[in-house]
């Protein structure tokens, strides 16, 4: 507290050194920090004594405080590693929706409307295939995996 007396004894030298239109707010707003500190020291001091003294004479009251204060530090922490993540995710996501959109307008651009609508309807008629393909595939092993349960009489009981 000792510079807050020195603050008091040369606060009013600021108006001789200093413009006006810095002198006044700055005087201002010391004058008012001075006042909260002093509230504050004289009303939370005796509390904060008081509490000391407790936790001091009841550890376990103090072991349950600090638990609780990890935990909460701990939650803290918890939360702004999930926020980070969430941004890294967001942020690769929208830059490949929009960089997709934009080499999907470049595409259009370069083969124009009638080209890309071509070019679409053979990616997608390749696609179909080889989806009907897979469906095949599966079907086969299907059959197969019905036979051999048959076969080993598993299948149809």
């Amino acid at each position: 507290m000792e510079y807050m007396n020195y603050i008091q004894d040369y606060i009013h030298f600021a108006p001789k050194l200093l413009p006006p239109s810095v002198s006044g707010p700055l005087t201002t707003i010391i004058t008012s920090f001075l006042a909260v500190s002093r509230t504050a020291s004289t009303h939370l001091f005796p509390l904060l004594t008081r509490l000391t003294t407790q936790l001091t004479t009841q550890p376990d009251l103090a072991s349950v405080l600090l638990l609780l204060a990890l935990l909460f530090l701990s939650f803290k922490v918890l939360d702004m590693a999930y926020r980070a993540v969430i941004f890294w995710v967001r942020l690769a996501v929208r830059l490949t929706f929009w960089g997709g959109l934009g080499v999907i307008g470049l595409w259009v651009w370069s083969r124009g409307m009638e080209g890309a609508i071509e070019d679409a309807q053979m990616m997608a008629q390749y696609w179909w295939g080889q989806f009907q393909e897979f469906q095949g595939d599966v079907e086969g092993e299907k059959a197969r995996l019905r036979n051999q349960a048959e076969k080993k009489g598993y299948y149809g009981r």
